[in-house]
């Protein structure tokens, strides 16, 4: 599995370094993207985290690290201390644990499209392509206009047609 995952993420230009991970309670990175959204900071947290992990064998529970990865998003110093001294964002980590386990999801990286499709694991770019391409077709079909919606059945001109 690790060389699959090392392989696809290598096609991405990643350098994932699975022999120098750091096993580690994650919790409170999560509460740390919740926070992090709050300020417009959502995605960078996520891939800050996970390339620190996977790619530099960070220690993602270590609130040295957490408070340093804070600092550099430019999130408020008071706010990510409070990470370690209060519950915040706890609840609304559980929440996201528990939606996952509702939706049938017991590993990760997995990742939800309209909460219908689901995709496991590192997957190539036209898995991804195919998956939103048909999430989007379902939520926004075609409709055709014709002779019965005012067109008269006339051809359009190059100014497009009244509809």
């Amino acid at each position: 599995m690790f060389d699959h995952v090392t392989e696809q993420a290598k096609g991405e230009g990643l350098d994932y370094r699975f022999d120098q991970v750091v096993v580690a309670n994650s919790f409170t990175a999560h509460r740390l993207i919740h926070l992090a959204a709050q300020h417009g900071q959502q995605d960078a947290a996520k891939e800050r985290l996970l390339s620190d992990h996977f790619e530099h064998g960070k220690d993602i529970g270590s609130a040295g690290y957490l408070t340093a990865l804070g600092h550099g998003l430019g999130l408020n110093t008071e706010e990510v201390a409070g990470l370690f001294t209060t519950d915040k964002y706890a609840d609304d980590v559980r929440f996201d644990f528990e939606e996952a386990r509702a939706l049938g999801i017991s590993g990760v990286p997995f990742f939800v499209i309209n909460r219908k499709f689901g995709l496991s694991g590192a997957q190539p770019a036209e898995t991804f392509t195919a998956a939103l391409t048909q999430a989007w077709q379902e939520t926004n079909p075609l409709v055709l206009v014709s002779a019965a919606d005012g067109n008269g059945g006339e051809a359009c001109g190059p100014d497009g047609c009244a509809v």
